[in-house]
């Protein structure tokens, strides 16, 4: 399988987000969750409405932290990602725990178990993509920054652009066949750079 992965990229103009605000959107979904369970056995539409407000806050806190942005906001305040993590990892173990209650309830209707699991799956949608993909990604630029000789948490906008602009074209090569990865090159081209080529000491890193 042969192919072409292009990734161009431009300078973000949207700000770090606030971490307050990310933290503070999966906490609502993880209580959200919480309430919704309660309701579980006695009122399936405070159920679903728990679970639509659940799906809504963990895609907003998803699409907050996506990008360049929320790549910065995790690499310089390993904290929230912290925080982050513990609260994807509890929020998905109560989305688990819902999916296993509804499905042993018999008295269930069909329909009405549908809808709900149609909820549930975009809440897990939403907690999937913060915890592998935006939390995932994080992790990988700062291996590939720390790799450079670069500290993850103090890296330059610039920098952490170009590194998840690698990780994002690996990730892409990974999904490939095998028979489309074991001759996989990597090309990558930076303009704008300032850099002076005669310099002796980017001469020297350059033909490392």
């Amino acid at each position: 399988m042969c192919g072409i992965i292009a990734i161009v990229r431009r300078p973000s103009t949207r700000p770090v987000p606030d971490a307050a605000d990310v933290i503070g959107m999966v906490e609502a979904a993880a209580a959200a969750l919480a309430t919704g369970a309660v309701a579980a056995g006695t009122d399936l539409g405070g159920l679903a409405a728990e679970l639509q407000h659940a799906a809504g806050r963990s895609h907003a806190a998803n699409e907050l932290v996506g990008g360049v942005p929320g790549v910065r906001l995790l690499l310089e305040s390993p904290a929230v990602a912290d925080t982050l993590a513990g609260l994807v990892d509890a929020a998905t173990a109560s989305v688990a725990a819902l999916e296993a209650r509804l499905d042993a309830d018999t008295s269930l209707d069909p329909a009405e178990l549908e809808h709900l699991n149609e909820q549930l799956v975009r809440v897990r949608d939403g907690l999937w993509a913060l915890g592998r993909d935006r939390l995932g990604a994080s992790h990988a630029v700062a291996k590939l920054l720390t790799a450079a000789g670069l500290t993850p948490g103090s890296a330059s906008p610039a920098a952490v652009e170009a590194y998840l602009s690698v990780h994002q074209a690996l990730s892409a090569l990974d999904r490939l066949e095998v028979r489309g990865r074991d001759s996989a090159g990597l090309h990558l081209l930076i303009s704008g750079h300032g850099l002076d080529r005669d310099d002796p000491v980017l001469a020297a890193a350059l033909q490392r």
